[in-house]
């Protein structure tokens, strides 16, 4: 930040003029790529060429290169690190890559040269600019009940991270493979620059978390990671990350210890850069880190609920999170201008934010071609009225316009309660399936449920038949002569065998809609 602008531009003209082309002349297909696995991979793509940096899309490309100032490690041949040991970019090493993953057999082992290679790559940590650790301790033979070795050479490797200072380090990935979490309390010295963090399998047993003493931080990847032992000790962290931008937390223990009092309130730490967010976990995690870490309803966010064995304890806490999240002019008006509001009942919901515009290419069609979501939450094995429990807190829903309830084939789903569905007073246009065939029987008995409904969209029906279609296209008629405002019948993917639904809405006012057809090929019958 401190360097002026032509300054940064000759630290990228340092580079090699050939691996820039090299890569360039692959941007195309990068892109393409990152669209396709940005849900694998959340970091998006811009460009990063730098003196100090080359975002990880084209990694692989430049590994391939003979210009590439780094140095990779399988830690099975010794045919390249002599080379990229002594090769000096402007004193640095822009990629050092350690991978103990790759080994043909569980018996095989480092050998000494390997290893003194591998050792001597990690003590120029002070030049190193993007570190990719991949250690593994355990092989086949060990049972469970052992630990890994504190003399073993993944156990060395991982040392060398605390032995000198990383001045140069933005971007960390340290995956331990062992069933035994890996103590990471001798990392002393903070990593200042650090801009990139993935951490897999774990831990600490004192307070200290130098590692995570950076304002840098945009993008933070925790696999298995037993994170903060206190309340206090996670917002401290989170305050610190203000630039934060990627977050993925999956399957760890957010608070090592138990909750106990807080010198915090509510929402204490903000991250107001946050952009994505996925967290799979428990739900006394989702709803604590969601009570004390706040971000932007604009954040396209990702809870699941790993086990609801604890919803009837921290329900509260989880619904008063998402309804703080909520309660705000930008939390409302994304769910009133939501482009459709998704509820698979009692495992979740989502909040969709507008429809594709254009359907991805090839075999990624039918699994892409789908509205973006902003917020989703799903609960696996969620308990009955758990769900219910939470959508009452929900703030504007009366404000929704697009109710969703089509999209969801799972085996759990279940009719939702009448009075939540009762919210939704401005709903114009609903969607079902045949799961929720009884939702027009309910609008027949209840007036007031959706009143000003304009049109009935069906999913996946079978039409053919008029043992089923006769029934159908009765209810409709009386829950369209109930409400003067529905007009309008939608039929998507529906196997159609007559006409059976023209005498209700009339000739110009049934839509037919195939499964991959948008605005353009609707047409009519």
């Amino acid at each position: 930040m401190a360097h002026s602008m032509p300054e940064r531009r000759s630290h990228a003209l340092r580079l090699p003029p050939e691996l820039l082309d090299h890569i360039f002349s692959y941007i195309p297909y990068e892109r393409a790529s990152v669209r396709i696995h940005q849900k694998i991979e959340p970091r998006s793509f811009k460009t990063q060429l730098a003196f100090a940096h080359v975002c990880r899309a084209w990694r692989s490309i430049a590994l391939a290169s003979d210009y590439w100032p780094g140095l990779r490690l399988p830690l099975q041949d010794d045919r390249r690190p002599g080379k990229a040991l002594v090769h000096d970019s402007g004193n640095s090493l822009l990629y050092v890559h350690v991978d103990m993953d790759q080994f043909q057999s569980p018996r095989h082992t480092v050998n000494e040269k390997m290893k003194d290679i591998t050792l001597r790559a990690l003590n120029q940590l002070p030049r190193i600019r993007t570190l990719f650790l991949r250690l593994d301790p355990d092989d086949d033979y060990m049972t469970f009940w052992e630990k890994y070795d504190d003399e073993s050479d993944a156990w060395e490797f991982a040392h060398a991270l605390g032995e000198q200072d990383a001045p140069e380090l933005q971007d960390l990935t340290l995956g331990w493979m062992s069933k035994e979490h890996l103590r990471l309390d001798f990392i002393e010295h903070p990593f200042p620059r650090l801009r990139y963090l993935s951490l897999m399998r774990c831990t600490w047993e004192t307070r200290s978390r130098t590692l995570f003493q950076t304002d840098n931080l945009v993008h933070a990847n925790f696999w298995d990671v037993r994170l903060c032992l206190s309340v206090d000790e996670l917002v401290d962290t989170f305050l610190q990350w203000k630039r934060l931008q990627y977050l993925n937390i999956m399957g760890c223990n957010l608070m090592s210890g138990t909750l106990g009092p807080t010198t915090y309130n509510r929402r204490a730490a903000y991250l107001p850069e946050l952009k994505e967010i996925e967290f799979s976990g428990e739900a006394k995690d989702i709803g604590t880190f969601m009570t004390y870490v706040a971000f932007p309803p604009s954040t396209s966010t990702r809870l699941s609920l790993r086990s609801m064995y604890d919803a009837r304890d921290t329900s509260s806490a989880l619904k008063d999170a998402i309804h703080d999240h909520f309660d705000i002019p930008q939390g409302r008006s994304l769910i009133k201008d939501s482009h459709s509001f998704v509820i698979a009942y009692p495992t979740g919901f989502e909040i969709q934010s507008y429809a594709p515009e254009n359907s991805p290419p090839f075999f990624w069609r039918h699994m892409d071609n789908r509205p973006e979501s902003q917020f989703i939450l799903r609960g696996f094995g969620s308990q009955a009225g758990f769900l219910s429990d939470v959508l009452s807190h929900v703030p504007a829903l009366e404000h929704v316009s697009r109710l969703d309830l089509g999209q969801s084939a799972a085996p759990r789903v279940r009719p939702p309660p009448i009075q939540l569905l009762r919210r939704f007073v401005a709903v114009t246009e609903l969607i079902i399936n045949t799961d929720w065939r009884h939702v027009l029987d309910a609008m027949l008995l209840d007036s007031a449920l959706f009143p000003e409904l304009e049109c009935v969209q069906l999913f996946d029906f079978d039409l053919r038949d008029q043992s089923t279609t006769t029934p159908l296209r009765n209810v409709l008629d009386k829950v369209r002569k109930g409400r003067a405002n529905l007009v309008r019948l939608t039929l998507r993917e529906c196997y159609m065998g007559d006409e059976a639904f023209k005498s209700v809405f009339g000739d110009d006012n049934v839509l037919i809609k195939s499964s991959d057809e948008e605005s353009e090929d609707d047409h009519y019958y």
